[in-house]
C-alpha cells in the first residue's frame, strides 16, 4: 500500500500536465469546483445513489458547465445597462467581471468608464439643466459627453437624454434628502401630454429631462395621488418651498422655474381643461407672476456668482496661451504616430481613433481659438468646399453663433492631412447613418459637446483642461477687427455691414495666433500676403510618385526648396501606396487571388514598406470590368492558348455522361474559361442547325451590336486548335441552378480582334462541383445571349439538373 502511494506521488510530480489539463466541472449539489466530478459524486454527494443516478447527475453537471461557456461567459454590455442602469454599481460590475475572467462586448471607451461616486445609488438620473453654461452649479447633464451613449441606444424614445455623470451623484442625494426627487410615473395623462406637446407642437427633441422635472415639482407639491392635478396653481407658499429646497441642492433654480413657466403656458392652451374650469386661465396668469418674481432673485444671484468667478479669475490671472495649448504639444508625438498608421492602413483600434478625432478637435479649439459649436457644427460638405490659399487650406464651416457670424479655419498643409486622415480613415468607421456633420462620436452619432471631448484629451495626460476662450489673449487694436473675424466671437463686429472674408487675409489671421504662443502683441509679424509658398504640383514635378521609387530625404527636400514639415511627404507617399494598391489590384483582373500569390507578387516588386497588405488587396478586389478582362494580358494568353487552369471533365456514368467539374474553388466574378470555336454568322449557324438530327448541338448564338453571329463549336477539333479538347464546348445547361454566366467581350487574339463568349463566375464555386450556365432558351441549340434572338430549332432542350 505504501509503495503504491509512493509511485502515485512520483507520477504525479512527473506528470503535472495530465492533472492541470483536467477540465474543471462544478458539482451541482454541493456547488463547489471539482476536478473529477465522478468521484467527487460516488465519494460525496452521491454516496447512496446508485450508478444510473450519478451517471445522470454527472451528465447534468457537465452539460451545465458546457451550457455556461457557451452562453453565460460572454456579457453584453448593452444588456448590463439595462438590467443596472445605476453607472457606478455597473462600472464596479465589469471591473469584476474582467478580474474573473468574462469576456465583455460593445464596451465604451475607457474615457466613459469611469465610475460615478458611490454614494447615492439610483436608477435614475437628475434631470436638470443649467440656465447658463457658466453658472457654478451646472446641471448634471452638461458634463455628461457624446461617447457615453449606451444609455442612448438602448431605448427608441428619441426623448430620453444622456444618464447622469459623476457630478449628479451628491446632486441626487440632496434632491433626496430634501424630498425633492420623487416624481409622478411618466404615463401620467397631463405629463404625457405635455411630453407630447414639448415634441410635436414646440420641436424639442430632448425633453424628458423638462417633463421630469415639472413632475418632480407636481409630486413635491402633490405627495399623494397617482395622476397630478391642478392644485399646485393655488398653492404659492408649497411653491416657495419647493424653491427654497432646491436652491440648497446645488441646482439650477433659474432653469427648473422656467420649466415650469412652460408647463403653465401649456396649461392656458388646453381647451379641454378651460371648459371644466373658468378660472383655469386666471389661476394659470397668476401662478406664472408668481414664478416670474420668484425668479428674479434666483438670476440675481447666478448673477453675483458669475461675477465672483470673473473677479477671481481677473485677480488670479490667466494662464498664457503657451500653457492652454501644452496639449497639443504633449500629445503631438502619440497622434503622428497614429496619423502614420492610418496613412499605412495599419491596425488601428477604436479607441485610438477616438483620441485622434479629439486631437483634431483640440487643434480647431486650442490652435485656431474656434468655439465648440463651430467644432459641432463642421459638416463634410464645408471640408470639400474648402479654399485653398497660399500653400494654406481654408475651411469655412457655417454656423450660426449668438453673434450670427461664420467661422473660418485657416488650416496648415500638414493640418489639412491631419484632418483628411481622419475624413477617409476614422469617420467612415463609426458612421453609421447618413449625416454630412464632419465630427462622428464612437455612436455613429454626430459628436455632442466638443468641450467635453476636450476635456477627455486633457484627462488622458493628466493636464489641467483648458477652452478657447482661456487661451484667448488681449490684441492691440489694428489687429482686434481681423481676429474677431476669425474667431466670430465679437457681437460688435456681428453688427457691421457684413463683409466677405478674403482668403489671404484669413491664413494671415492664424498666423498671428500662431505668434501670440511666444511673443507679445506688441511684437507681431505684419499681417501682409505672405509670400508665395511651393504646391505640392511643384513637389511632386521635383519627385515624381511612382511604384518602384524612393521618397525623397529631408535634405532633398529642402534643398529643392519645400519645408522641412511631412506634409508633402506623407501626400506622396499616399500617392505611392494608392498606386501600388492599383497595381497589385490589376495584376490580379481575371480572378479572385489568394494571400500567398499577393505575397508573392509584393516581394516580386522589392518592396520593403508604403504597401498595402495582402489581407487588404483580397478585401478591395473586385470583378474586373468588361474593358479591364478585353486589355487582360493574361486573358489573351489563355484564349489563345486554350489552357484553362482549375477545370477538369469529369465521366457522370449513363444519362449524364462527360460533365466539367472545378478542381479548385472559384471565387464570384472570376473568369473561368471561354466557349471556344469559330465565329460564322447567325445565318450559317442556322443551317448547320438544320443539319442536326437527334444529337447535341454546340452552337452558341449571340449579337455584337447590330450583327447576329455564332460560335461553332459543333466542329470538332477546331481549326486553331486540331489536338486540344475545348472544355467550354461541355459545359452543361441549368435554368434553376446556373453558376456560370457567359459574357460578350472583343479580344486581341494574335494580332486578330475576335469575338470570344467568357464564362464569369456568378457564385462561389468550390471543388468538384459542376459548372452549369443558362442557355437563354429552350432550343439545344441555342445558348449564351439567346434572349437576344428568336427562338427558332425543333429540339426541346430537357433540363440536365
Amino acid at each position: 500500500m505504501f509503495y503504491n502511494s509512493l509511485l502515485l506521488l512520483q507520477y504525479q510530480q512527473l506528470s503535472p500536465r495530465s492533472f492541470a489539463n483536467r477540465n474543471t466541472v462544478h458539482c451541482l449539489l454541493c456547488k463547489k469546483p471539482q476536478r473529477n466530478i465522478a468521484v467527487h459524486l460516488k465519494r460525496a454527494c452521491m454516496k447512496a445513489s446508485s450508478p444510473e443516478e450519478r451517471a445522470a447527475e454527472l451528465q447534468r453537471a457537465k452539460k451545465s458547465s458546457k451550457d455556461w461557456c457557451w452562453e453565460n461567459r460572454t456579457w453584453d454590455y448593452k444588456y448590463l445597462c439595462e438590467v443596472l442602469p445605476h453607472r457606478p454599481c455597473r462600472h464596479r460590475l465589469l471591473k469584476l467581471f474582467q478580474e474573473r475572467g468574462f469576456l465583455l462586448t460593445n464596451l465604451p471607451h475607457e474615457s466613459d468608464m469611469v465610475a460615478d461616486d458611490p454614494a447615492g445609488p439610483s436608477t435614475e438620473a437628475a434631470s436638470v439643466t443649467p440656465a447658463a453654461q457658466t453658472s457654478a452649479h451646472s446641471s448634471p447633464e452638461e458634463s455628461e459627453s457624446d461617447s457615453s451613449s449606451d444609455q442612448r441606444e438602448r431605448t427608441t424614445d428619441p426623448s430620453w437624454q444622456r444618464e447622469a455623470p459623476a457630478v449628479t451623484t451628491s446632486v441626487r442625494i440632496k434632491m433626496k434628502e430634501a424630498d425633492l426627487y420623487e416624481k409622478f410615473a411618466d404615463d401620467a395623462k397631463l405629463l404625457h401630454d405635455f411630453k407630447r406637446y414639448l415634441r410635436v407642437t414646440l420641436k424639442v427633441p430632448n425633453c424628458q429631462q423638462e417633463v421630469d422635472n415639472v413632475s418632480r415639482f407636481l409630486r413635491y407639491v402633490q405627495p399623494s395621488g397617482d395622476e397630478p392635478t391642478l392644485d399646485f396653481l393655488t398653492k404659492s407658499t408649497a411653491t416657495r418651498d419647493f424653491l427654497a429646497s432646491l436652491q440648497a441642492t446645488d441646482m439650477a433654480a433659474a432653469t427648473v422655474l422656467n420649466y415650469i413657466i412652460r408647463f403653465v403656458d401649456y396649461l392656458k392652451i388646453r381647451l379641454d381643461l378651460a371648459q371644466g374650469d373658468a378660472q383655469l386661465r386666471l389661476n394659470c396668469q397668476a401662478f406664472k407672476e408668481l414664478l416670474q418674481t420668484l425668479r428674479k432673485p434666483v438670476s440675481k444671484a447666478h448673477s453675483q456668482e458669475v461675477c465672483k468667478a470673473r473677479y477671481d479669475k481677473f485677480v488670479d490671472g490667466s494662464r498664457p496661451v503657451r500653457d492652454c495649448q501644452e496639449i497639443l504639444r504633449v500629445a503631438k508625438p502619440d497622434f503622428l504616430n497614429l496619423f502614420g498608421k492610418l496613412i499605412t492602413d495599419d491596425l488601428v483600434s477604436d479607441s485610438e481613433k477616438t483620441m485622434y478625432r479629439y486631437y483634431c478637435q483640440a487643434v480647431m479649439v486650442l490652435r485656431h481659438f474656434q468655439r465648440p459649436g463651430a467644432v459641432e457644427g463642421m459638416t463634410v460638405t464645408e471640408w470639400l468646399n474648402r479654399k485653398d490659399s497660399d500653400g494654406r487650406a481654408v475651411g469655412i464651416s457655417q454656423h450660426k453663433t449668438a453673434t450670427m457670424q461664420i467661422a473660418v479655419l485657416a488650416l496648415t498643409q500638414e493640418e489639412e492631412a491631419w484632418f483628411q486622415a481622419y475624413y477617409e480613415k476614422v469617420r467612415p468607421g463609426f458612421l453609421r447613418d447618413c449625416c454630412d456633420k464632419f465630427f462622428i462620436s464612437s455612436n455613429g452619432k454626430p459628436i455632442h459637446s466638443a468641450t467635453n471631448d476636450l476635456t477627455r484629451l486633457h484627462d488622458s495626460y493628466k493636464l489641467k483642461p483648458a477652452t478657447s476662450q482661456e487661451a484667448a489673449v488681449m490684441f492691440i487694436e489694428s489687429q482686434k477687427e481681423d481676429v474677431a473675424h476669425y474667431l466670430a466671437h465679437t457681437s460688435a463686429v456681428a453688427k457691421q455691414h457684413y463683409r466677405m472674408h478674403v482668403p489671404w487675409a484669413v491664413v494671415a489671421t492664424p498666423t498671428l495666433l500662431d505668434s501670440l504662443a511666444g511673443s507679445s502683441p506688441e511684437h507681431v509679424p505684419s499681417t501682409s500676403p505672405p509670400p508665395v509658398q511651393p504646391a505640392f504640383s511643384d513637389f511632386l514635378a521635383a519627385f515624381p510618385v511612382s511604384t518602384d521609387g524612393q521618397p525623397p530625404s529631408k535634405k532633398a527636400r529642402v534643398d529643392a526648396g519645400f519645408q522641412a514639415d511631412l506634409s508633402f511627404y506623407d501626400r506622396g507617399r499616399c500617392q505611392q501606396y494608392k498606386q501600388r494598391q492599383g497595381y497589385l489590384l490589376s495584376c490580379f483582373t481575371h480572378r479572385k487571388p489568394t494571400v500567398g500569390k499577393v505575397s508573392r507578387a509584393i516581394e516580386k516588386e522589392g518592396w520593403k514598406a508604403n504597401f498595402p497588405s495582402p489581407d487588404t488587396i483580397l478585401q478591395l478586389w473586385k470583378p474586373a470590368s468588361k474593358v479591364d478582362v478585353e486589355k487582360d494580358p493574361h486573358m489573351l494568353k489563355s484564349v489563345a492558348r486554350q489552357k484553362w487552369k482549375g477545370l477538369a471533365i469529369k465521366d457522370f456514368g449513363p444519362g449524364k455522361g462527360q460533365r466539367v467539374v472545378a478542381t479548385r474553388p472559384f471565387s464570384k466574378g472570376d473568369i473561368v474559361c471561354d466557349y471556344h470555336g469559330r465565329v460564322i454568322t447567325g445565318e450559317e449557324g442556322r443551317a448547320m442547325m438544320e443539319n442536326l438530327v437527334d444529337e447535341p448541338g454546340y452552337l452558341f448564338f449571340f449579337k455584337a451590336g447590330e450583327r447576329e453571329l455564332c460560335i461553332d463549336a459543333q466542329t470538332f477539333p477546331c481549326e486553331c486548335h486540331p489536338d486540344a479538347d475545348t472544355i467550354g464546348r461541355r459545359i452543361t445547361h441549368s435554368r434553376k441552378n446556373p453558376n456560370l454566366k457567359p459574357m460578350q467581350c472583343v479580344l486581341m487574339v494574335d494580332g486578330e480582334a475576335k469575338h470570344v463568349i467568357l464564362f464569369r463566375a456568378q457564385v462561389d464555386i468550390p471543388v468538384d462541383k459542376e459548372l452549369k450556365f443558362d442557355y437563354g432558351v429552350n432550343r439545344k441549340s441555342f445558348r449564351g445571349e439567346g434572349w437576344e434572338v428568336d427562338k427558332i430549332g425543333k429540339h426541346e432542350e430537357n433540363e440536365s439538373d
